[in-house]
């Protein structure tokens, strides 16, 4: 018995790397293609322009996958293909209405001319609601691969939507379009990335849409009615924790400082995108699998692959940290060297992020939805604060960059805590040994 429970237990962890590196592969491949790609922008595009971009790309991951109301999310959790596929399709047609009402909101930010959007005319409003469809359904069709564990699928998706996204916007460039070629370029890029995962999964949900009656999915919505009711506020708020430093840059300080502000994060994101969402996605599937079979420890595997996050992103965040400004003025030119300082501010924070954001996924299958919110909440106002007492304190653009990092280094901290309370209560209930702990994941 106990050789089948640590073979049990050793397959999980080597499924999990091997998901991992599966999925890790692609999307380095499609960061590689961006990062080659971005001496190229920075070179045919003004700071102006990435700072609009900023303000287009921060819009449509302020909306994410909250345009489905989080029923996507709730699509891994599915106990049969055949209740995935009806949520999927249920999820797809809440795409629509809720991309419609995201347009309308851009467009009274434009003619507000509220959080620098009064830079966009009112027919952007137009991109912005086609974006956040295409990123809506995108979710979808991806949260479906997760749940069947299809990450061979998943990892095309950054390869292509990348490389689409940096050939079009170099070409627009070189067509000097300005901002506009950017985010047609971002557009094309989010369609292509989304025909690739589509064709998986869309064979079954073709299928669903022929037997799924009203009925069904009502029954449906309410029995995964604690993702709209938690998870969607949730992260929406936390969303827009992460997108509205852009626009209070721009707001606050103009669009070059946007500009810089945007074009690091694009940068220090890069092993989130590569590592982090790569981890997320395996990190649900297995822990899903490890509370069902109770064969091991969540809390166990939630220490490692926090530790194991935070050893991969020490590296690269020391060195931004060190040479910042060189390294930026280099490779991008010297009129970024500017954006160099604010990345030396901001790799800790981005560390931070890489360790604790992909084992967030905790509050999807265990309970702490409530948690959360109150996390969520607390880090969307302390930014917002922290960004309005800089600029009302007359600080300049780099000393506000200096202050929300370290807050919200701290708020990272205490989510992990939040985390770490959440498995620690799970295994109290099942009366988990403390003494195996170290036992159950190999």
């Amino acid at each position: 018995m106990a050789t089948f429970t640590q073979s049990a237990r050793t397959a999980v962890s080597n499924r999990f790397v091997q998901g991992v590196a599966s999925l890790a592969g692609g999307t380095a491949l499609g960061q590689f293609v961006l990062l080659i790609a971005t001496p190229l922008l920075t070179r045919l595009y003004a700071p102006d322009d990435l700072g609009k971009l900023g303000l287009f790309v921060a819009f449509l991951a302020f909306t994410g996958n909250s345009v489905a109301l989080y029923y996507d999310m709730a699509v891994v959790n599915a106990t049969t293909s055949e209740e995935a596929d009806e949520l999927s399709l249920v999820a797809l047609l809440l795409v629509i209405p809720m991309s419609v009402a995201a347009g309308l909101v851009s467009w009274a930010l434009i003619h507000l001319r509220y959080l620098g959007y009064g830079a966009f005319p009112e027919w952007m409003a137009t991109l912005v609601a086609l974006g956040t469809a295409l990123n809506g359904w995108l979710f979808v069709f991806r949260y479906r691969c997760v749940r069947d564990q299809s990450f061979g699928a998943i990892m095309q998706i950054p390869i292509f939507q990348n490389l689409g996204r940096a050939i079009t916007q170099v070409g627009f460039g070189l067509l000097h379009l300005d901002w506009i070629g950017l985010c047609w370029g971002e557009l094309i890029g989010r369609t292509i990335g989304l025909r690739t995962v589509a064709k998986v999964s869309l064979g079954g949900i073709r299928h669903a849409a022929k037997t799924l009656g009203r009925a069904k999915a009502r029954s449906l919505l309410l029995r995964h009615k604690d993702f709209p009711l938690y998870i969607f506020p949730s992260n929406l708020i936390g969303a827009t924790a992460l997108s509205i430093p852009v626009l209070l840059m721009a707001q606050f300080y103009g669009l070059f400082a946007a500009g810089y502000f945007a074009l690091v994060q694009r940068i220090l994101s890069v092993p989130l995108a590569v590592i982090g969402a790569s981890v997320a996605d395996v990190f649900h599937a297995r822990l899903a699998e490890i509370v069902n079979l109770g064969k091991a420890s969540p809390r166990a595997f939630l220490a490692k692959t926090t530790i194991g996050l935070a050893l991969i992103g020490a590296g690269p965040m020391v060195l931004v940290m060190l040479a910042g400004p060189s390294l930026f003025g280099l490779v991008l030119g010297n009129k970024w060297t500017e954006a160099g300082r604010f990345a030396v501010y901001v790799a800790p924070w981005a560390l931070a992020q890489l360790a604790v954001c992909p084992v967030t996924r905790i509050v999807a299958v265990l309970e702490g939805k409530k948690f959360k919110l109150m996390y969520d909440a607390l880090s969307l106002t302390g930014t917002v604060v922290v960004l309005w007492f800089a600029h009302r304190s007359g600080m300049t653009a780099e000393s506000a960059v200096i202050l929300l990092s370290g807050f919200n280094v701290l708020t990272y901290v205490f989510y992990l805590a939040i985390l770490f309370s959440i498995v620690t209560r799970h295994e109290s209930n099942l009366a988990y040994m403390p003494a195996d702990f170290s036992q159950r994941i190999s």
